[in-house]
């Protein structure tokens, strides 16, 4: 199995906000609030953040850094 692990941080609206990927076999899942999505499809279209959809706010992202 092939594994890649990386770890992104950001701001939204003051909060401190981890997401994490990892990528098996060539499948990236997405972690977020100590829920996985199973590819980064499934998450765009489920996490959200504030109750509201991560993909309604993200250019409300700020101080965004992967690792």
């Amino acid at each position: 199995m092939n594994y890649l692990y990386t770890n992104s941080t950001m701001t939204y609206r003051r909060k401190k906000v981890v997401l994490e990927a990892i990528m098996e076999d060539g499948e990236y899942a997405v972690g977020y609030d100590g829920r996985w999505y199973r590819s980064f499809g499934e998450f765009c279209q489920k996490a959200e953040i504030d109750k509201v959809k991560f993909t309604s706010v993200y250019d409300e992202f700020r101080d965004v850094e992967v690792e």
